[in-house]
């Protein structure tokens, strides 16, 4: 018991060594780490699918996108439904619209939305939905589309409390976008905010002061003039 126990938690430090030189954009080494550990005799079939979606990520970075499909085939397979499907299926989405294959990738796009809550896969998913209406001219599914990208956006941006915002970026591990970008989200909508904190301060300073100037400009001429 005590070598399973240790073998497992080495596997699950290996596969964060594995993530986070996939964030660093090394793919070739993560590559090689995931590649090992979707083989490791210790983890169980869900467990193992994580590696093997990581791989798809990195089969899509290479444009590697037929196989980055195989990838979510077979994670889809090991899965089995224990985990939310959404990314893998906007991944295989994305795989296919990059493919030229934009009927599959609308099908697995429409498919995200039935097994997602995480906000940047959704907001997303609507992003390509409406860019494949539009392209279909249908303007009204399109727009609705647009809609909730920035609905989406909206909420993501105006979330009051930063641990919701820290948790959804740390649980969007099924995503395309590697972590350190996740960093620079959470930094980008630091800056809007403050950015719109400035920009409504400065407004409140020059409407104050332009109120003052009319208010010294209307006792100025009130007042008598001297003769």
């Amino acid at each position: 018991a005590v070598r399973l126990n240790d073998s497992v938690a080495i596997a699950f430090c290996d596969l964060n060594i594995a993530k986070s030189y996939l964030y660093n954009n090394d793919y070739d080494t993560a590559f090689t780490l995931f590649q090992a550990l979707k083989d490791n005799e210790w983890l169980t079939p869900s467990t193992k699918s994580i590696p093997i979606f990581e791989m798809s990520i990195i089969a899509f970075y290479k444009q590697q996108y037929q196989q980055c499909i195989d990838y979510i085939d077979s994670f889809l397979t090991l899965n089995n439904k224990e985990q939310p499907c959404g990314a893998a299926y906007s991944t295989k989405a994305d795989a296919y619209y990059n493919l030229g294959q934009i009927d599959s990738a609308f099908y697995y796009y429409r498919l995200s939305l039935t097994d997602s809550n995480d906000p940047y896969t959704i907001c997303n998913t609507y992003r390509y939905l409406a860019e494949i209406y539009s392209s279909k001219a249908e303007q009204d599914s399109a727009t609705y589309c647009t809609k909730q990208v920035s609905m989406w956006a909206d909420s993501i941006v105006t979330a009051s409390n930063s641990e919701i915002i820290l948790r959804a970026l740390l649980n969007h591990s099924n995503s395309l976008v590697p972590k350190k970008d996740y960093k620079y989200t959470l930094l980008l909508i630091i800056s809007i905010f403050t950015a719109i904190t400035v920009i409504i301060l400065l407004y409140l300073h020059s409407k104050t002061k332009k109120e003052k100037i009319e208010e010294n400009l209307e006792t100025i001429e009130s007042r008598p003039l001297r003769t």
